[in-house]
């Protein structure tokens, strides 16, 4: 028997109540507690007492918001997580193959199959996708402010699913001046100071879903990928992110460097605060970004390829790769 805590959040826009009946009903002969902390501040205090007495699994209800907060406390622990997606993006299940469906959580869950997986680190936070600064961490801003504060705007996100990114970003290239920063890039791989309107630092190889930023990148190799895009002028930029958008990478692109690192040093050229985003949230603000790589710093539940998920199961077998 497993001591699992699951963690609710009520404001993940896929809703999540029947993930969690039909999971305590799969899974009733295991030591489960049901939480639903109202702050963060208290989610924080719930998982450093979950990882004091040693709970076994921490199931993640909701997105990939949710999924980071919980990482920023049971990385480089003995705790393993498994993702219940009720988010919008849901990019770390899709990734991992934990889809919307309850037979493959199940499934997971029963053959004790685990990956582990880096975690990058920003400032002091942890991020497991994707993230980075510019005209998507402003998008990023806004949407979270639209969920909070735009009447309606939740149930539309529900309904429009990770499609609901890229129409905002569309959005507001299309109505409004591409912006550029000017940023210092500091890396064994890449120095230079530029201006671009867009950096992302990739844990995986697709954003929000099904977009194709970083085509090679794992996330379990020690790595993660840094794009960033040169474009001085909104026709080029929009036209590298409609191919991008369309699920295709453009390779030929001249203005796009792409590079694989384990650390890298980013820094606001005249001393202004930047936001990051990670994992779908605002992580940071600052002028100075130093970001490295924590190998393998977390198990998290995952279909394995090489694993006959139709066949009965030995409960003290694990798999973790």
């Amino acid at each position: 028997m497993s001591s699992i805590s699951i963690y609710l959040n009520s404001k993940a826009s896929g809703g999540n109540n029947k993930w969690v009946e039909e999971v305590q009903k799969q899974l009733f002969r295991h030591d489960i507690l049901l939480k639903a902390p109202p702050s963060k501040e208290e989610l924080y205090r719930e998982l450093e007492n979950d990882i004091k007495r040693s709970v076994d699994h921490i199931f993640s209800v909701g997105g990939d918001g949710t999924a980071n907060c919980i990482l920023q406390k049971i990385a480089k622990t003995n705790t393993k997580l498994l993702i219940i997606p009720c988010g919008t993006a849901n990019d770390l299940a899709t990734e991992i193959g934990m889809g919307k469906s309850i037979k493959s959580l199940i499934k997971a869950f029963q053959h004790k199959t685990y990956k582990r997986i880096d975690l990058i680190e920003i400032n002091g936070k942890y991020m497991a996708t994707n993230g980075g600064i510019g005209c998507a961490a402003d998008v990023a801003g806004k949407i979270n402010a639209y969920r909070s504060g735009i009447f309606g705007f939740k149930g539309l996100m529900k309904n429009l699913g990770a499609t609901v990114y890229p129409l905002i970003f569309t959005k507001e290239l299309l109505i409004g001046d591409l912006k550029q920063y000017n940023l210092k890039i500091k890396s064994s791989e890449y120095t230079e100071d530029l201006k671009t309107p867009l950096i992302l630092v990739n844990n995986q190889s697709n954003l929000a879903g099904k977009f194709l930023v970083a085509p090679h990148t794992k996330n379990n190799d020690g790595k993660f990928n840094v794009t960033i895009f040169k474009h001085q002028n909104k026709k080029d930029f929009l036209k590298c992110a409609m191919k991008i958008l369309s699920g295709s990478y453009p390779y030929s692109d001249k203005n796009l460097v792409s590079f694989e690192t384990d650390s890298i040093e980013i820094e606001e050229a005249n001393g202004g605060n930047l936001p990051f985003f990670g994992d779908g949230e605002i992580l940071n603000q600052n002028s100075k970004f130093n970001i490295q790589v924590h190998e393998r710093a977390f198990s998290v539940s995952a279909l394995l390829d090489d694993v006959d998920y139709s066949n009965s199961y030995d409960l003290a077998q694990v798999r973790l790769v």
